[in-house]
């Protein structure tokens, strides 16, 4: 026996059913399809705010008179006997240490910087092996002047006490971070006067400052040179001029 369905077990829907069930369908498309608002990606927003910046350079300067001198001395002696070399050589340099130290040096600004003693040979043109002819003891001593009024009369000490080799002057700042702190500070009033300046101009406002770098240097004059000799008066210095330079470069965040 064979059963078929029987349709007439359910009730049919009503007009009014179908008509709510669309409804419903309808509603839950327009929410489904409703477009999204559109926001700004909050990296890209950080980014355009931070590429708002101002970066400026400004340069300091200071000059003063160098207050100080580093002086290479020294006694070269020659003989046949390295012994005879060796005696007239310290007895050179122990008379000049004595006239330093009269002349008001410290110990402390005497320092031996070289020392050596070398043979000295005969060379032949005709292929012989050199022979020892005699021998150099060189000394040499690095000092230290506080007080420029007496570096000519030191010199003339030096020489007078049988230096025969002074190789040069180099004049400085006992304290030369100060003259290189005042350069920066120099630097850094410029940049923020022209910061100030530019903000106005551009109808800006500054905001915090991102970074700081400097470039600093200092010149010094350069070494005076000297030659052995008998001063009938203390030597003539010209110590010229210390400048101290100081860049600085500073960079702003603008804000709004």
């Amino acid at each position: 026996m064979r059963f078929l369905p029987n349709f007439q077990q359910s009730a049919p829907l009503q007009p009014r059913s179908l008509v709510a069930i669309a409804t419903m369908a309808a509603v839950a498309l327009l929410v489904l399809c409703q477009p999204k608002p559109l926001h700004a990606h909050d990296g890209d927003h950080d980014e355009a705010k931070a590429a708002r910046t101002l970066t400026l350079s400004a340069t300091g300067s200071i000059s003063s008179r160098p207050d100080m001198a580093n002086i290479s001395t020294g006694v070269t002696s020659e003989a046949v006997k390295a012994r005879d070399a060796l005696d007239d050589n310290n007895d050179a340099m122990a008379r000049m240490m004595k006239s330093l130290k009269a002349a008001g040096l410290e110990s402390r600004d005497i320092a031996t910087s070289q020392f050596s003693v070398q043979p000295r040979y005969q060379h032949f043109k005709n292929g012989r092996a050199a022979r020892i002819i005699g021998y150099r003891v060189s000394n040499s001593v690095r000092i230290t002047v506080r007080n420029l009024n007496q570096l000519g009369t030191i010199l003339d000490r030096m020489v007078t006490v049988g230096s025969n080799r002074i190789s040069g002057i180099q004049f400085g700042l006992q304290d030369p971070d100060k003259t290189l702190n005042d350069a920066r500070k120099d630097a850094m009033r410029a940049v923020l006067d022209k910061a100030a300046l530019y903000a106005r101009a551009a109808d800006v406002r500054l905001g915090d400052i991102v970074s700081i770098s400097e470039q600093a240097n200092r010149n010094f004059p350069r070494p005076m040179k000297m030659r052995s000799m008998r001063a009938k008066s203390s030597v003539p210095i010209a110590p010229g001029q210390h400048t101290s330079k100081v860049t600085v470069h500073v960079k702003w965040s603008l804000t709004e």
